[in-house]
């Protein structure tokens, strides 16, 4: 991607004979961008030649004449589904770009905690270590509850021309058929509006991004009320050294409150008050001591997977576990160990040890 070269664009410009006027204004906006470490982008056209991606496959995908990527489920823990989205290799090129070169350079709210480089759930879940009470919420279909208008704004706050953020808007969103779509707030006349799918490189910065201001009143709520604040993702969680039943209840209302005010709604299946003595878990950690540690339950369930598979083979275990391939089943199991080694090291690596040594007798590999 070549640099922005002011002197160079208003040559270029006065050599095809642009008016004085529009060099201007995109004189002014490429270097506002430029000052903001943000690629100069003026258009669509200008974005197919920096990605190197046809201009026609753009305009189509803008227009929602085209849908290419591809939609599966994967089953998550309680037996539901989520929705993944698959972006074919010439979406995939401009969405990379969009999320290396614009979002990732961008700052984001302190409480929000996922999806950055080097973030960690263990540093979420330290964040509130050493607290009595626990208010935890889950957002209900967090991503899709972000829409193309949202997007838009987001964009247009970076300085980028109205009619590429409408683009780069559409770019970044699916529509969908689904009777949840069918509100106001989903449609301008007769036309959908998109949100942001699960499976696009650009959907988690662009989440946290949008959240920004949710971000920021909620850690204001938090200050003013002696609560600490952190969004993970959709795993939102306020702590306190000292609260009671009463307040916790009143102020777990007046949170929620604040979501639907930004079109997002509470999980109830996931909302809990956490009181001073109960186990408190926070992004799969526990969180009652000085510092996160591995639920028990994880550790014995690895331990159990190991003995089974030493004893009766790796190929039985997998079966009996419903898994459709020993290859799957291996990954599954490594994330698991991988997981506890981030976390604790020397738990984990001893797991791993023994794990390589049945895959080795097996020759798994």
């Amino acid at each position: 991607m070549c640099s922005w070269r002011p002197n160079y664009f208003l040559q270029t410009g006065e050599n095809s004979n642009y008016n004085d006027e529009y060099l201007n204004n995109c004189l002014e906006i490429g270097n506002e961008l430029d000052s903001r470490n943000l690629p100069v982008i003026f258009s669509l056209k200008h974005l197919s030649e920096i990605v190197d991606v046809p201009f026609n496959f753009l305009n189509q995908l803008v227009s929602r004449e085209i849908t290419p990527y591809r939609s599966f489920t994967i089953r998550k823990q309680g037996g539901r589904y989520r929705n993944i989205v698959a972006p074919n290799d010439n979406l995939l090129k401009v969405l990379r770009f969009i999320h290396q070169q614009i979002l990732s350079k961008l700052n984001y709210h302190s409480s929000s905690k996922a999806y950055y480089k080097g973030s960690k759930i263990y540093d979420n879940a330290f964040t509130h270590c050493g607290s009595n009470w626990l208010i935890k919420l889950d957002i209900t279909r967090f991503f899709e509850s972000i829409s193309e208008k949202q997007v838009y704004y987001t964009f247009r706050e970076l300085g980028y021309p109205p009619r590429f953020c409408y683009e780069l808007a559409k770019i970044t969103t699916i529509v969908a058929l689904s009777k949840r779509y069918n509100y106001k707030r989903w449609r301008n006349g007769s036309i959908r509006i998109g949100y942001l799918p699960q499976g696009y490189p650009t959907s988690p910065l662009l989440a946290n991004r949008v959240c920004n201001k949710l971000d920021n009143e909620l850690y204001e709520y938090a200050r003013q009320n002696k609560y600490i604040y952190t969004r993970y993702s959709d795993d939102i969680v306020f702590s306190a050294v000292n609260c009671s039943r009463g307040k916790a209840v009143t102020d777990l209302k007046n949170i929620n409150a604040i979501l639907v005010s930004f079109g997002f709604s509470q999980n109830y299946r996931k909302t809990h008050i956490v009181p001073p003595g109960a186990r408190k878990i926070i992004t799969g950690l526990v969180v009652n001591g000085s510092t996160p540690t591995i639920k028990k339950d994880v550790k014995n369930r690895i331990r159990a997977q190991l003995f089974y598979i030493n004893k009766y083979g790796i190929a039985d275990v997998c079966r009996q576990l419903g898994f459709k391939s020993i290859i799957g089943y291996r990954n599954h199991l490594k994330g698991l160990i991988n997981f506890v080694i981030s976390i604790d090291k020397n738990i984990g690596s001893k797991y791993s040890i023994e794990f390589n040594r049945l895959l080795k007798r097996e020759k798994i590999y």
